[in-house]
């Protein structure tokens, strides 16, 4: 979805260490702009869950909501180096998007809704605004609570494709790529610019071809790889809707295997009973379309091997079906065992979604909702084992 330009088998020996165990109480203040009344309903909320960290790590995991079962990931289970679970999946959220709140308050008020601890929190940068930023940074090492970070960066909104293919940004990428690995140095999921199908221009010499942009894909990882960013796990993130898979421009976006390590995608559904954006999980990832097969059995054929991602992911509240969304929410859970490459979802909160038929897609959005919301996210489909950050790399355990 577009938006304002704004600002382990296991991990290689050397990221790993003994698990261990953490659970703090760091103190932050609130600043929601809004209404008095909001602001301070907001607030104390996301204080309490934030001073609670001390007894989430139990509590949340012990109570959750509605009468869900909470899931604990199978013995065994690890990540790889490029952080792909070898069970569940990876639970992400990009909070309170387009309304104005704080991102750590965001995610606060998000883990409190779906009562558990999210494994990856959504950013986005463009141009020469670093990342991450102290703040995300705080949030992905939140002690107790470590998570990944899935940052989408459009390196160059100021030039084509074919420019910053060309050099016309490398001191900003190298300058980022210095900011990196001064400040943070642990891995983390990279998208270079997502859905460029919205942002395509095929006229020839446009700079903005879907060739343009692969070349832009490439040259950006390869230059961040050659000053010494080889923690970035990278991201070819795709808008996720038919149509734009079914245009002939579509095969070209594809950067090539060796500078993609996971496919995206950020596919939207609502509640609603009829219409392209209603149906269940499977019609969300894999639907076929004239001639298109979907796009989770296109991932498979196309590059079997690279895991997939559900970058952005939202369901939209329906007035004329109340109990649509949550529908859509208990479909995911039993459905999602049907797409084993899918290792990762991070879903997209907002109350004002650009597109406006999509409906409110907040976990909270009616009672109904958030109970189904809060199943799916303590159900075994999804449930991975907790880790924490280890020198340059990620361990298991709290």
């Amino acid at each position: 979805m577009n938006r304002p330009l704004h600002d382990l088998s296991v991990l290689p020996s050397r990221h790993l260490s003994a698990p261990r165990h953490r659970c703090a109480a760091p103190r932050h203040r609130s600043r929601v702009p809004g209404r008095r009344a909001a602001r301070r309903s907001l607030a104390l909320r996301a204080r309490a869950v934030l001073a609670a960290t001390g007894l989430a790590c139990v509590a949340l995991v012990a109570a959750p909501m509605g009468g869900a079962t909470t899931a604990t990931a199978a013995t065994g289970c690890s990540f790889s180096s490029k952080l792909v679970p070898s069970c569940g999946r990876l639970w992400g959220i990009a909070p309170r998007q387009f309304m104005q709140v704080r991102t750590d308050i965001g995610v606060a008020t998000d883990e409190a809704n779906a009562q558990r601890t999210f494994d990856i929190v959504h950013v986005y940068h463009v141009n020469g605004s670093h990342f991450p930023t102290t703040l995300e940074r705080g949030i992905a090492m939140q002690p107790g609570k470590n998570r990944l970070l899935l940052i989408n960066w459009k390196p160059a909104t100021d030039m084509s494709w074919r420019a910053e293919a060309n050099g016309g940004a490398d001191a900003r990428i190298d300058s980022e790529a210095a900011y990196l690995k001064s400040t943070y140095h642990h891995p983390f999921f990279l998208t270079v610019w997502h859905e460029p199908e919205n942002d395509v221009n095929d006229t020839p010499g446009s700079g903005r071809t879907s060739a343009d942009y692969a070349a832009m894909y490439r040259h950006t990882v390869q230059r961040l790889r050659a000053d010494g960013v080889d923690f970035a796990i990278t991201m070819m993130d795709y808008e996720g809707y038919d149509a734009a898979a079914r245009r002939a421009n579509f095969p070209g976006f594809w950067p090539g295997n060796d500078v993609v390590d996971w496919i995206g995608i950020d596919p939207y559904g609502s509640g609603a009973a009829t219409g392209y954006l209603s149906g269940d999980f499977t019609s969300l990832v894999n639907r076929p379309e004239l001639g298109f097969p979907g796009y989770y059995d296109w991932a498979l054929r196309t590059h079997p091997g690279i895991p997939m991602m559900l970058c952005e992911w939202g369901i939209g509240e329906s007035a004329s079906n109340p109990s649509g969304k949550a529908n859509f929410f208990r479909s995911v859970v039993a459905q999602l065992p049907r797409y084993p490459n899918i290792k990762a979802m991070s879903y997209f909160d907002t109350s004002h979604p650009h597109r406006v038929e999509v409906g409110d897609t907040r976990p909270e959005s009616t009672a109904t909702s958030l109970a189904a919301f809060v199943a799916m996210s303590h159900s075994s489909a999804v449930v991975t084992p907790r880790f924490h950050y280890s020198g340059t790399g990620i361990a298991l355990g709290s």
